[in-house]
This record gives structure tokens, sequence and C-alpha cells, in this order.
């Protein structure tokens, strides 16, 4: 038999508010939950898509047309607001190449004064500890800066490219 709000005491009224409260409060948590689980997927749902349709166009890649180009534009459409460089690196000699270079259209200005040229095509010896830290799929804070990244921070960078 349930009793009407007349016959309630003011402390079982006041309880059966509390009770309410933690309701709703649970409710909203709940609503909460829901939306981030709902991002999380439609996040996922991009990630497959995009992972999908660059897959297909790397199937179907032409061989006569600039592979570097592709990875740094699918790269951009991943982070649309970077700069995206694409190295190349040859073991025998310990040289990288810069292959492509995205998204520096802001700062060229400034980069290229700090390089000389652009910087596409240049060429540099890099050390051992710099090569595990480039490959570590990590973001490395390279002491001394981009001059360190040769060897015993040799600044000297050779403009050929391997």
């Amino acid at each position: 038999m349930k009793m009407s709000r007349k016959d309630k005491t003011k402390e079982e009224l006041v309880k059966e508010i509390e009770n309410l409260r933690n309701r709703v409060a649970k409710l909203e948590k709940s609503k909460i939950k829901l939306k981030h689980t709902q991002e999380k997927e439609r996040e996922y749902f991009e990630s497959i898509t995009f992972l999908t349709e660059t897959a297909m166009k790397f199937v179907e890649f032409p061989s006569n047309k600039d592979i570097y180009r592709f990875i740094g534009e699918c790269l951009k459409r991943l982070v649309p607001y970077s700069m995206v460089f694409i190295n190349s690196y040859n073991q025998a000699t310990s040289i990288i190449c810069t292959r492509l270079a995205l998204g520096i259209g802001a700062v060229s200005e400034k980069t290229l004064k700090l390089l000389g040229r652009h910087p596409v095509g240049m060429t540099f010896k890099i050390s051992k500890e710099a090569l595990l830290g480039l490959t570590s799929n990590k973001l490395n804070k390279v002491p001394g800066g981009l001059s360190a990244l040769g060897l015993g921070g040799n600044t000297k960078i050779h403009l050929r490219c391997a």
C-alpha cells in the first residue's frame, strides 16, 4: 500500500527528495558516459573509414606517382594544422634525406632563413642516438636542438640527396 504525501513525515519526505536527487545525479552521469561512448564510437568509425580508404588508395597507388607526397597528404588529413616532414634513411651512410615538407607555409620564411634553402632534398648525417630517438614513436626533446641531430653536435648539413 502506497502512502500519500500527506501521510508521510517530514523526515520521510526529505529522504525521498534525497533519493530522487541521487537518481537524477546517476542519470546525469549515465548521460555524460553515453555521450563520451558515442564520441569514442564516432572517432573509431572515422579512423576505420580513414584507414580503409587509405589502404585501398595505397593498394591502387601507381608506381610512377610520388609515394612521399601520398603519405604526407594522408598524415595532413589526420592532423590538418601540422607540419609534416617525410625523410628517407640510408643505413649504409647514416644519412637522412628530406623527401617532403608540408605545412611549413606559415613559417617558411623563418625555416628557409634557418636552413638557408627549402628543406626538401637536404641530407644530413645522423647519430645513432638521434636515430633511435626519431624512430622511437615518441616525441623526444633533442638537447641542443636541430643542430645536435648530426654527429657530435656537428651543424654541417650536406646539401645532396642520396
